[in-house]
């Protein structure tokens, strides 16, 4: 055989490694299979595996932290918008009768929720991707 079939034959057996290991879906389970396997052509391809799925894995949690980000920042504004809306309408006298009190209070309050369920939600997408982080460990 030549250099270049031997490398093909190669390249070939890796892929179907890599294809073979690729269904499952625990990372755990990989490591575990990695740890009792022999053959040094299964364990780079194992190996192969489990970097691309720590790799996917920490992109996903570098997602979440931007999503925790991006409710940390959305907060105020959202929670400001309707009773800035409504208030406004308060002034140019569109909002009037008895109920407008209760509608100006009313809207005070959604936005004071809103901007509480708005800071929960970072706090928990934060809280997920630290603790991810955290089990996954370093990552090539």
């Amino acid at each position: 055989m030549s250099v270049e079939e031997d490398a093909a034959q190669a390249f070939l057996e890796r892929e179907a490694a890599l294809l073979r290991y690729a269904t499952i879906d625990s990372l755990v389970a990989l490591e575990a299979l990695r740890s009792r396997t022999a053959d040094p052509k299964d364990r780079e391809a194992l190996d192969a595996v489990i970097l691309q799925r720590r790799r996917e894995e920490k992109s996903e949690l570098e997602e979440l932290n931007a999503v925790a980000e991006l409710y940390d920042k959305a907060a105020l504004p959202i929670a400001a918008a309707l009773p800035v809306f409504l208030t406004f309408l308060a002034g140019e006298k569109l909002l009037v009768g008895p109920a407008r009190t209760y509608v100006l209070v009313l809207a005070y309050l959604s936005g004071g929720v809103m901007w509480i369920f708005c800071r929960w939600k970072a706090y928990q997408c934060a809280r997920e991707a630290k603790r991810g982080t955290a089990l996954l460990g370093k990552v090539d």
